[in-house]
């Protein structure tokens, strides 16, 4: 189920990639799902769909930067 619900997220590592990335802070124990062009956080309130989300992008090649790239 969980992983169902976690490919509605699917536009993050495919048809919308170039806007997404993956933002590790200092106080963050995973990483933070970025918008890039919109300046915004994705929040996703389940810890195992947000597991499977950010696994799913690091497979996709979507970079983890440590800070907002310019």
């Amino acid at each position: 189920m969980r992983a169902e619900i976690a490919e509605s997220y699917s536009y993050l590592w495919t048809t919308e990639c170039d806007d997404w990335i993956l933002l590790q802070t200092p106080r963050a124990i995973a990483p933070v799902i970025y918008n890039r062009s919109d300046r915004q956080v994705l929040l996703i309130d389940d810890d195992e769909v947000y597991a499977i989300v950010v696994a799913k992008m690091k497979n996709a090649g979507i970079q983890v930067f440590d800070q907002i790239p310019e």
